[in-house]
């Protein structure tokens, strides 16, 4: 079946808040060591087939701890929910994972803006 629009929703927190058939997770918690977007895309694909992955980085090339990964199909991205909250990647830190809408069309998508803030 056809996935509907959805209008602009930001970050659930609680599983038990519904998304709207979103296809972008927030990767966060994320060990140091993860600064190349291949080494975030490898972890996604695991679920499913990853469209877009970016790994936020300060502006002196340091990241941020976090990641976007867009999804093809919204049921893969709620089984990398599943199975990436909580996993341990290294560091004595948990993964949390989280879902995110890309904004509405025409404004910034979560990837735009992460790259906007790289550059300073």
């Amino acid at each position: 079946p056809a996935e509907p629009s959805s209008p602009a929703v930001e970050w659930s927190e609680s599983r038990e808040t519904p998304h709207i058939f979103s296809k972008v997770l927030r990767l966060s918690n994320l060990p140091p060591t993860f600064v190349e977007a291949a080494a975030v895309r490898q972890l996604g694909e695991r679920f499913g087939h990853v469209t877009q992955c970016q790994v936020a980085m300060n502006p002196n090339g340091t990241p941020r701890g976090f990641a976007y990964v867009s999804f093809s199909r919204s049921d893969d991205a709620d089984r990398a929910l599943e199975g990436m909250e909580g996993a341990a990647l290294g560091q004595g830190l948990a993964v949390r994972a989280s879902f995110c809408n890309p904004r509405p069309v025409g404004g910034v998508t979560v990837f735009q803006e992460a790259a906007a803030h790289a550059k300073g």
